[in-house]
């Protein structure tokens, strides 16, 4: 990939981080982690073109940030820390001024990833046919990393482009 294709991404990703800052002050929901600076405030999906990892949002950070006192944090869907690997389904990454002051907050979507672990997997496959048939239920980020084909709601389509990803031919 072009230095410019990676720039223009990294790009749009500040942009939805400090979109989600601005909108997060008008509209707050409930935030997701347990620590009391990262749980004040609010947090919208954002969904990720592909998985991504920790250090991956950290370098485009750094090379798209105006301000190089911002720092990265992921907290996982359960309130963890998450200092490395992959950035998962649920997890809340925000961009953190030296006082502690959040600057932005989003909720990660990994399309494809319903188990939270930060990729499509088989597992996923399964959760989507479950959930088809009506023998279970997705929480909310399942539903938004579920909808490959971005409809709004999880069909046969999803399913089948999940598997093609899986198999390597999507």
């Amino acid at each position: 990939m072009s230095e410019m294709k990676v720039q223009k991404k990294a790009g749009v990703l500040f942009l939805v981080l400090w979109l989600a800052a601005i909108l997060s002050a008008a509209f707050p929901v409930p935030g997701s982690c347990a620590d009391s600076s990262a749980s004040s405030g609010g947090s919208f999906p954002y969904r990720f073109p592909k998985p991504v990892t920790v250090a991956g949002l950290e370098l485009e950070m750094r090379q798209t940030s105006q301000d190089s006192f911002l720092s990265l944090l992921v907290y996982s869907s359960l309130g963890e820390r998450r200092p490395e690997g992959s950035v998962c389904t649920g997890d809340t990454v925000m961009t953190v001024y030296p006082d502690g002051s959040v600057q932005s907050r989003v909720t990660a979507v990994i399309p494809g990833d319903l188990t939270g672990c930060g990729a499509p997997t088989p597992k996923a496959c399964e959760l989507i046919y479950a959930s088809l048939l009506e023998d279970a239920s997705l929480s909310e980020n399942q539903l938004a990393a579920g909808d490959l084909n971005r409809n709004g709601m999880i069909d046969t389509a999803d399913l089948l482009a999940l598997k093609k990803t899986l198999a390597g031919s999507a």
